[in-house]
């Protein structure tokens, strides 16, 4: 959408500009993120966006990961937020009785009602998701440390992960890095990520729970693998009638 407006916006300069803009432009190549696979949600994304401006309630259907029939309520929406590829709303619900983050792609219907809400002054954002790695406070907070091989060590340094993040690259190409956050699970995904090129130092805890994952994984292959050979076996029997 962005390089769109760019080229709207260019279409509209004069020469000799339009032509040095389009000849630069020529040069720019973007590879888009992975995206979600519905188009619902730049639908509900225009509709929540509508009913934030108007301070309009909506009656929503959500496909809750935890509820097998699903959400139903009235949602007060305050703001879209964007994060890890996805959009997510927050807003107060008449069933939660506070405010709460949904993701876009979940919701089954959003049908905007005539009633008004007004959002309160003080709500921001970053009180809400507090010093979460991503989008889920667990309500207590760790301080992480963490040791990436020389391999990884250059490219992990690059990036800042949190707001919290602090890195020294040792004499031997590794990187130690450190992060204090609320929670340990949405990291620990994150950790898994980087498979066998960085090992937790700290917190005890998380060090556990990367560790089973790692452990869980294997199991599967395990698993897959003798059943292969269980498959191989009854094939090279010979037919008995």
């Amino acid at each position: 959408p962005a390089i769109s407006a760019i080229y709207k916006l260019i279409a509209t300069t004069p020469d000799p500009i339009r032509e040095a803009c389009n000849d630069l432009m020529a040069n720019v190549s973007i590879s888009h993120d992975p995206a979600p696979v519905s188009d619902l949600e730049a639908r509900y994304h225009t509709i929540l966006q509508s009913c934030i401006d108007q301070g309009r309630s909506c009656r929503v259907v959500y496909q809750s990961p935890v509820e097998a029939d699903g959400l139903h309520a009235v949602l007060n929406p305050y703001t879209l937020h964007f994060v890890s590829r996805a959009w997510y709303v927050l807003g107060y619900t008449d069933v939660h009785d506070e405010v709460r983050m949904f993701k876009l792609v979940r919701f089954i219907e959003v049908e905007p009602t005539d009633e008004k809400f007004s959002k309160p002054e003080n709500f921001r954002v970053e009180d809400k998701l507090g010093n979460a790695w991503r989008l889920i406070p667990e309500g207590r907070e760790h301080t992480i440390k963490l040791l990436f091989t020389k391999k990884v060590a250059t490219n992990v340094s690059e990036v800042l992960w949190h707001k919290s993040q602090q890195h020294t690259l040792r004499d031997d190409g590794r990187c130690e890095m450190t992060f204090t956050i609320d929670g340990i699970h949405e990291i620990a995904w994150w950790i898994c990520s980087y498979g066998d090129q960085v090992k937790v130092i700290a917190p005890p805890e998380l060090r556990d729970l990367v560790q089973d994952m790692h452990k869980s994984a294997v199991k599967q292959y395990e698993a897959e693998e003798a059943l292969e050979v269980v498959v191989v076996k009854n094939q090279s029997l010979p037919n008995q009638h």
